[in-house]
């Protein structure tokens, strides 16, 4: 009959095919992976674009499209996904939205190891001294850029790479920043162990070269959305670089006199002491504060010794550092001690 030898020659021309396939799964020695399709189908398309991102730079497997023709999978089960051995033996298949899922998975395995590779050859690339990187940022006159990471913080290094090694962000960054890497399990420098109190992680610290840290950015925040979070906490560090304050008492006295300020606000410390600067860079840093004491007051910084004697007895047994407010001719209007937040200054100041 002749539609009985038409069938007989399609089973035989499929028969020949699959085993001139199997044999070249035999000899390449990859897994061989088959995703069957059909056209116009949106979960087809979708699934195809999910392996296209991960499947071709799979050295042990093999990818094929394979147009659907009533193969081993219903219609109604697609896409599919089917994996044979390097022998030729059918390991799995999978269809529906469990191909999907298994796709997705892999593709996420691949841009993890992807990822991981990079950071691990920026690290390897960067500075490993405190010291050595310190002297960049001196040369360049740049900040640095402290990326606080650990061994296991995947998404530490997740950070790095999607802001820092992602070329559009990075030349963003690079012209203010010198970055450096710095592992919390490995810590070798102690200043910057005393530096780096962080809260969690993933962590950022600005750091000027005088090893005092200038902001802190904690928790884990998209790669565009952090660099404007950089670019704009380095904006408000210019500003305060820029503004003017006075380091002696009587200077800002004559100051203030002679410029008909009303107020002058100042930060008592003691000599080379890292938390009174810290909190007088604070101040200086609130917009708000900055953008008033321009306009009306003199902002000072004053060591203990530069205080009149008759103020040395009063605050004798205060601990520094403390903030006081003074009139133009040197009276004490108030006292602040502990020093308080910059927005509570700013409100008392609006009050005088």
């Amino acid at each position: 009959m002749p539609w009985l030898l038409l069938v007989l020659e399609c089973c035989f021309l499929c028969l020949c095919g699959f085993s001139a396939w199997s044999q070249e799964v035999k000899l390449s020695k990859k897994y061989h992976l088959v995703h069957l399709y059909r056209e116009g189908c949106v979960p087809c398309a979708q699934l195809d674009s999910l392996l296209g991102g991960w499947v071709s730079a799979q050295d042990s497997l093999l990818y094929e499209k394979r147009h659907y023709a009533h193969e081993t999978v219903p219609s109604g089960q697609l896409p599919a996904l089917l994996l044979y051995a390097p022998d030729g033996s059918l390991k799995w298949q999978k269809s529906g939205f469990r191909a999907y899922e298994w796709a997705r998975q892999m593709q996420t395995q691949a841009l993890e190891k992807r990822m991981l590779a990079r950071y691990d050859s920026a690290s390897v690339a960067m500075p490993r001294e405190w010291q050595e990187v310190l002297k960049i940022a001196k040369r360049s006159g740049q900040l640095l850029l402290v990326w606080l990471t650990h061994a296991e913080c995947y998404a530490c290094k997740r950070l790095f790479v999607e802001t820092w090694l992602e070329d559009s962000l990075r030349l963003r960054l690079q012209p203010y920043f010198t970055p450096y890497l710095a592992d919390i399990s490995q810590f070798s420098s102690r200043p910057l162990r005393a530096l780096l109190h962080y809260r969690s992680l993933p962590a950022l610290f600005i750091v000027n070269t005088k090893e005092r840290k200038q902001a802190e950015i904690a928790g884990y925040l998209p790669a565009p959305l952090l660099t404007d979070s950089l670019l704009s906490t380095l904006n408000n560090l210019d500003a305060a670089a820029l503004f003017d304050y006075e380091q002696h008492y009587r200077a800002a006295l004559r100051k203030a006199k002679n410029n008909q300020y009303r107020l002058i606000w100042a930060v008592i410390a003691e000599k080379d002491c890292a938390s009174c600067q810290e909190i007088f860079e604070q101040y200086v840093q609130y917009p708000p504060l900055r953008t008033w004491s321009r306009r009306h007051a003199i902002a000072g910084y004053f060591l203990f010794r530069q205080l009149p004697e008759r103020y040395k007895l009063r605050f004798f047994n205060e601990e520094t550092p403390f903030v006081l407010l003074l009139s133009p001719e040197g009276n004490i209007i108030e006292h602040f001690a502990p020093c308080p937040p910059p927005a509570a200054l700013y409100d008392r100041l609006l009050q005088h």
